[in-house]
């Protein structure tokens, strides 16, 4: 009898960690089921009231491509593809919309720059012109440079 015994105790010494390993694993395994699962979807935070680009065919889409955001006198200046004027923030969550004036405002990737207290701009799409405000806010953009065809 006494043999018995010590053979069955190998043998639970032997199985020991396969089932701490079962019971663990079947543990994590009805933690895991029982979280709600995460969506892996992302948005883009900004949620700007930009416009919808009409077609004569199929649907239209929201445009808002090829942003940049320069920090000029306090606050950030946002330019978008194709939206007819710029938003500005002060604190990159809140923005509000200026309707541009006095350049090509419906063009491709603006591109803006700060130098010496002003902001200049200028876009991809069939622009050769740079402008230049020193008061985002009010709109008003001026022509700085007409550059010939082959800059």
């Amino acid at each position: 009898m006494a043999k018995h015994v010590e053979r069955s105790t190998r043998s639970a010494s032997r199985l020991a960690p396969f089932a701490l390993a079962l019971i663990l694993f079947t543990g994590v395994a009805h933690s895991a089921a029982s979280q709600p699962r995460r969506l892996a979807t992302f948005a883009n935070p900004i949620d700007l009231p930009y416009r919808y680009q009409p077609r004569t065919r199929g649907p239209s889409y929201r445009e808002a491509a090829d942003p940049t955001i320069v920090r000029f006198k306090g606050r950030y200046w946002l330019f978008a593809s194709h939206s007819k004027g710029y938003w500005w923030s002060t604190d990159l969550r809140n923005w509000t919309f200026v309707e541009g004036r006095g350049y090509s405002v419906n063009r491709f990737a603006p591109t803006v720059i700060v130098s010496d207290g002003k902001l200049y701009l200028t876009a991809s799409e069939r622009t050769k012109k740079i402008w230049v405000t020193d008061d985002p806010m009010n709109g008003e953009w001026s022509e700085a440079a007409d550059i010939s065809p082959g800059y």
